[in-house]
Formats: C-alpha cells, sequence, structure tokens
C-alpha cells in the first residue's frame, strides 16, 4: 500500500505575494516530486509518495 504526503497551496495568496504565475507554481511542484490531486477554489492539492 503507497503512503502519500499532501501539500495544500492557496494559489490566490501564492500570486499575490508575486511568488509566480501558475504555471511556474505547476512545474515547480512538479520538480518536485509532487501530482496535482485536486482543486477547491483557491486552493490547490498536491500529493506525493514518501
Amino acid at each position: 500500500m503507497d503512503t502519500f504526503e499532501y501539500e495544500v497551496v492557496n494559489v490566490r495568496h501564492a500570486r499575490k505575494k508575486g511568488m509566480i504565475s501558475l504555471q511556474n507554481l505547476l512545474n515547480k511542484m512538479g520538480k518536485k516530486g509532487w501530482e496535482l490531486t485536486g482543486i477547491d477554489g483557491d486552493h490547490y492539492i498536491f500529493r506525493r509518495r514518501l
């Protein structure tokens, strides 16, 4: 059975801070092994295997 850790990113907050564009955020998370698993409004939910 696989075990995962989860990360929730508030996209509106990240973009307000001038962090990065949405495309860059998704690419950055993907390079770190995170997979987008859901979207709930401004919250993007990622997971990766432990």
